[in-house]
C-alpha cells in the first residue's frame, strides 16, 4: 500500500493528462480486474474514474470483513 500512496498519490502530477495505458505501464502491478465508478443522480450515465483491482475479490472481501484495507487504485477524472 505504502508503494501505491508514494507512487501515485504523492505523484499524481505526473499522471495528469497523461494516457491510461502510461499509468498502467508505470504500475509495476498486476492489474487483476477493472472497472468504472459512474457518478450519482442524476448524473449516473457519467463516468467519474475507473477502479483498478490489485488482489482478487476473495481477498478484497476477507480484509473488508476483517475491517482492513484492500488493495484497490481508483482514478477519478
Amino acid at each position: 500500500m505504502g508503494y501505491l500512496v508514494k507512487n501515485f498519490v504523492d505523484r499524481k502530477e505526473a499522471y495528469k493528462n497523461k494516457p491510461l495505458d502510461r499509468l498502467l505501464d508505470m504500475l509495476e502491478l498486476p492489474v487483476l480486474s477493472y472497472g468504472t465508478m459512474s457518478s450519482y443522480p442524476p448524473y449516473e450515465k457519467e463516468v467519474r474514474g475507473i477502479r483498478l483491482k490489485l488482489e482478487n475479490d476473495l481477498s478484497i472481501h476477507r480484509k473488508l470483513e476483517l475491517k482492513k484495507t484492500p488493495v484497490l487504485l481508483n482514478i477519478f477524472f
